[in-house]
């Protein structure tokens, strides 16, 4: 099992330029034990949504419980 890159964009961003479009977008690399990749992949297959969509709520949810 592996993971692939691909981009994604939002209609709004598809009307901006491609450097305008990703001004806001950062890319963090992540190590992950391969079982634990594998069960992500997995649960985006069940909740049919793509890893990145869950890794971002799971961030947004660590950052509404613990604010500045």
């Amino acid at each position: 099992m592996f993971f692939s890159a691909f981009v994604s964009q939002s209609p709004e961003s598809m009307s901006r330029s491609p450097d305008q479009a990703f001004a806001d977008v950062v890319e963090l690399p992540l190590l992950l034990p391969k079982e634990r990749a594998e069960e992500l992949l997995r649960l985006s297959k069940r909740r049919n949504q793509s890893v990145a969509q869950i890794l971002r709520y799971l961030v947004d949810q660590a950052l509404i419980a613990n604010p500045e």
